[in-house]
């Protein structure tokens, strides 16, 4: 799902399920395939193979022949958002994954005056499929975007809006930035921008400007106003400052675009 190919069937829902099973007994993948199937086919088929491919791929198995345990805390599948921090923790490590570098392409969609002339194109369509394999070919482009939307979505990469059988995407990690805080263990206090960034880049590179640039792409802009708003953030920008960052402009917004200072709130962490 991450790797080398994102597979339709390989649901967050449907993995946070195979964890929650795991996490009471071991299984063989025959009675994994029958209770989550009700069919005694093999798993590796067409039936909960993608899934097991997802969770592992996501360091969730121990794996010895056919039989498969839980290699991480079941206190991760204690609730969909502990499973989608976990998720958030380990997913964009890797920038030679295909799922990374779609993700890297969504969030900066907007950035560009060929990525701006697609608002409105469904992304599983072919011209948006031309446009991505342009930056970076992968196959069977349409089926891996609509296994992407699912993941976007549970991740918290944006909004993903099914208009007239067109799958839409408004990019705004509100929620993927809430999870890098809590993942990172960014103590409460005030930063520069390029201290916060450093404690939350690992957890979500895939979406940080361009080396040299200090400008939040719409994804991020978004979600920084978003905290900002809920009071887990307090962005501010201080006219002494060394340094500036911009966000996205958003005319009516009381943030504006020029910030230099980011307030992690005691408390404030998801």
């Amino acid at each position: 799902m991450f790797r080398n190919s994102m597979a339709v069937g390989a649901l967050p829902e449907r993995i946070y399920q195979i964890g929650q099973y795991l996490s009471k007994k071991a299984s063989s993948r025959k009675d994994l395939n029958i209770y989550f199937t009700l069919s005694a086919e093999d798993a590796s088929g067409t039936y909960l193979g993608d899934s097991i491919t997802a969770a592992r791929e996501l360091g969730l198995l121990n794996e010895q022949g056919s039989n498969i345990s839980l290699g991480v805390d079941p206190a991760i599948f204690k609730t969909m958002d502990s499973f989608r921090r976990y998720c958030n923790s380990v997913v964009f490590r890797e920038p030679s994954d295909l799922f990374y570098n779609v993700s890297r392409i969504m969030v900066n969609l907007y950035e560009t005056k060929e990525g701006r002339a697609l608002s409105g194109e469904s992304f599983t369509s072919e011209k948006f499929a031309n446009y991505i394999n342009g930056i970076y070919s992968f196959d069977k482009t349409a089926d891996g975007m609509r296994a992407w939307r699912f993941w976007a979505s549970f991740l918290g990469l944006g909004i993903v809006v099914n208009m007239s059988n067109k799958f839409i995407f408004l990019p705004n990690m509100a929620v993927n930035l809430k999870d890098a805080i809590s993942n990172s263990a960014v103590p409460s206090g005030e930063y520069t921008i390029s201290q916060f960034l450093n404690y939350i880049r690992p957890f979500c590179n895939e979406a940080m400007p361009e080396e040299g640039s200090r400008n939040f792409n719409l994804a991020m802009s978004n979600g920084l106003r978003e905290l900002h708003d809920q009071g887990i953030v307090k962005i501010t920008y201080k006219s002494d400052t060394k340094e500036s960052w911009h966000l996205q402009d958003v005319p009516l917004h009381p943030l504006k675009s020029e910030i230099s200072h980011i307030t992690i709130k005691k408390g404030g962490k998801a």
